[in-house]
């Protein structure tokens, strides 16, 4: 697949990853993300946006991924978003999207997490949650958005990897 040249459609299957490194992909027709999505791009001040997939015109948002704010520089950082699925250790109904991310420089950010009406499971506003090897703890934040473009946003995020949307 030249990730470079675009889709019509794209589905990633249970247990499959697609890694586009630091390429984007453009997606004419409908995105399906039951495995994982991986980009790794540069992070530098202000907002860099991964996995976020819109059509060739850039006009029409695909499927919605994780936009990093930071006043430093993170280097290459690598976002990988697991989809239609559990996060580990959740057996009860969530918002089925984990996310993983792993920045070469740990420092303090602002995340801004998306998803999909469907991902919601009829919960409108989740929170966003980190697991810090032992248990998942809410982070604060705040939720908005409209339509099939909803958001959770972290401010001075310190610590990484894994996050997940869940019901409060």
């Amino acid at each position: 697949l030249d990730v470079a040249a675009g889709v019509h459609s794209l589905t990633v299957q249970s247990g499959a990853l697609l890694d586009l490194g630091s390429r984007t992909i453009t997606v004419e027709g409908t995105v399906t993300n039951n495995g994982t999505l991986k980009q790794t791009k540069e992070v530098a001040p202000g907002t860099s946006r991964f996995l976020t997939l819109t059509d060739a015109a850039g006009l029409t948002g695909k499927y919605w991924g994780v936009d990093i704010t930071t006043s430093n520089n993170l280097h290459a950082t690598t976002v990988a978003i697991s989809g239609n699925q559990f996060c580990p250790a959740v057996v009860d109904e969530a918002v089925r999207r984990c996310v993983d991310i792993s920045p070469e420089v740990q420092q303090a950010a602002s995340l801004t997490f998306y998803y999909r009406t469907a991902e919601a499971n009829n919960n409108s506003m989740p929170t966003a949650w980190h697991w810090d090897g032992i248990a998942w703890s809410p982070l604060p934040g705040s939720q908005g958005g409209s339509g099939d473009a909803l958001w959770v946003m972290i401010p001075s995020v310190n610590a990484y990897s894994p996050f997940m949307l869940h019901d409060a």
